[in-house]
């Protein structure tokens, strides 16, 4: 299992495991910190043979300082064998009200069944006028 594609992004949908990504960014500019913001998170996910079985995924959000922010998001994985030597599972998910409390570089943490699968980095900056 190997995490090929993590983005966070205006906007994310899956349409029959076709991933369409809206504006993918690496920087969150709001106006005013803190506040809530909308924001679109996208996966792909190859898996193989091995992988087979029910899953659960966990995506965790921290602050610079480390403290995760409450917005923990938990899916539930049924990976199931095809005919191809790899699948992909496509997510997509849209976070409403998502917390912006502070600047700094924070972390994303993905986990399945409890293993560590990747870490990714963004920035949060409040925008110039």
């Amino acid at each position: 299992m190997r995490i090929e594609l993590f983005t966070l992004c205006d906007g994310a949908y899956n349409y029959n495991g076709k991933l369409t990504v809206v504006g993918a960014l690496t920087t969150l500019n709001p106006e005013a910190i803190p506040c809530r913001i909308k924001l679109g998170l996208a996966m792909r996910i190859q898996v193989d043979s091995k992988d087979e079985g029910e899953k659960v995924m966990t995506v965790s959000f921290l602050n610079p300082d480390g403290d995760k922010l409450p917005v923990d998001l938990t899916v539930n994985l049924d990976i199931k064998p095809t005919s191809e030597p790899l699948s992909y599972i496509t997510f997509a998910a849209e976070l409403q009200g998502f917390p912006l409390e502070q600047e700094g570089s924070h972390q994303v943490s993905i986990a399945i069944d409890g293993q560590p699968m990747a870490t990714y980095s963004y920035n949060v900056k409040k925008r110039m006028e």
